[in-house]
């Protein structure tokens, strides 16, 4: 009874592992907020990373109630890891956390974080400590849509007569997913589940995709943004493959 379509924590935990081997990390620390979506997304990194062969320097958690996160820096630092994924979010003391890896760790290894972290307050909370920090969110930037997502936008936009925030695409297709299930049922609500379950979309606003067994979509796309001179932008837009979740 649950579908979805943009990416699963998986999926996202995955091109997390593929963008850290492109900015070339080989050794990453995993750090997790010991809460069970930072966990598992952590493990995820974790799976993926071993498979491209991105080597693991250590893994851990990082505690809500400490004043400071020094320790946990030096032990990242005595790793030699020179990237750090923060499996959690920023409500468990990100900022703080965040703000001491910089410190001690300096511009020189990559933070990468999953949408928990969202980039806008993390800037504010943690403010030049966040620079050069590679947050993710599971959804495909507008501008990398393809061309009927595009002119969705564009539409929306002069609707509402302002910048459409990026999640507003994937949730005009759920939309559209849902109104057909309707649409083709027999007016139960058992009906319109197993016809969620039988979604094939062609060239529609996020491209051409179908919901699989779990529910979850084939098109997967993950946006990372580098916080740059105080602002997120785009630096990639990744899927990973099904053979690397």
């Amino acid at each position: 009874n649950f579908a979805r379509v943009v990416a699963a924590d998986d999926v996202q935990g995955a091109a997390h592992a593929l963008v850290a081997k492109q900015l070339g990390v080989r050794r990453l620390y995993v750090l997790n907020d010991q809460e069970p979506y930072g966990i598992a997304i952590a493990a995820s990194v974790r799976n993926t990373a071993s498979k491209l062969g991105v080597g693991i320097a250590g893994s851990g958690g990082w505690e809500l109630r400490g004043r400071d996160f020094k320790d946990v820096a030096k032990r990242i630092e005595r790793s030699g890891a020179d990237g750090v994924f923060l499996g959690g979010v920023l409500a468990m003391s990100g900022p703080a956390l965040v703000s001491d890896l910089r410190a001690a760790l300096g511009p020189r290894v990559q933070i990468l974080a999953p949408d928990g972290f969202p980039a806008e307050a993390l800037i504010q909370q943690a403010g030049r400590s966040a620079e050069g920090v590679v947050v993710s969110v599971p959804v495909v930037h507008p501008a990398r849509l393809p061309p009927a997502g595009r002119r969705f936008v564009e539409a929306f936009e002069q609707a509402i007569e302002r910048q459409a925030a990026p999640p507003s695409a994937a949730m005009a297709q759920a939309t559209e997913v849902l109104l057909d299930a309707i649409a083709a049922s027999d007016g139960t609500r058992a009906s319109v589940t197993r016809n969620l379950f039988r979604t094939r979309v062609k060239d529609g606003i996020l491209g051409s995709f179908e919901l699989d067994a779990n529910g979850n979509t084939t098109a997967g796309g993950v946006t990372m943004y580098r916080i740059d001179r105080g602002k997120p932008r785009v630096l990639s837009v990744i899927t990973p493959p099904e053979s690397l979740r």
